[in-house]
């Protein structure tokens, strides 16, 4: 049985925000996450999607929702490199196994509050921003081959102080 609008609401306000969390890490603007949030439960009143338990749920509106933030890029023909978002997705299935994403984005949050500003900088731009390499070179009086290896030491960086926050547990490391 497909699902009903009366069991719409139990499903966003059980998954809701996981999906809205979700899209801003794969790198959604917040405005556009919001509405592809919204789209994305409104499309399965469309489907013959049929409700069962809440990780299955869960995975099956997060790979609708990560549809809906792709098409839409590719509409606004927006630069975007889909390895990444799987990439993305990936470290979204491992960070969540546990249920405690909200660990790993707060250690996220923090590790790039400690960045060097360039660097935070250059990593706003280019997943925050979406902004071209090109661009991103100009602002920063860089070349592009610069860019290309401050992002690439840049998300190394991030990755780990990632890791070395989490096994640390409280997010200070």
């Amino acid at each position: 049985m497909a699902v009903q609008k009366a069991d719409l609401e139990a499903l966003m306000r059980t998954h809701q925000a996981g999906v809205w969390r979700y899209l801003r890490f794969l790198g959604c603007e917040r405005a556009l996450a919001e509405d592809l949030t919204q789209e994305t439960f409104l499309a399965i009143l469309d489907s013959d999607f049929t409700p069962v338990e809440d990780k299955a749920t869960a995975a099956y509106l997060r790979n609708r929702a990560r549809f809906l933030f792709l098409n839409s890029v590719r509409r606004k023909k927006i630069e975007i490199n889909a390895r990444e978002v799987m990439a993305a997705d990936a470290i979204w299935e491992q960070r969540t196994a546990g249920g405690d994403i909200d660990g790993y984005l707060d250690a996220m949050k923090r590790c790039l509050e400690s960045a060097e500003e360039r660097t935070k900088q250059a990593l706003e731009m280019r997943f925050g921003e979406r902004a071209p390499v090109e661009e991103i070179a100009k602002t920063l009086g860089l070349q592009y081959a610069g860019v290309k290896t401050l992002l690439l030491r840049a998300k190394a960086w991030l990755k780990n102080c990632i890791e070395r926050r989490l096994r640390a547990g409280s997010g200070t490391a």
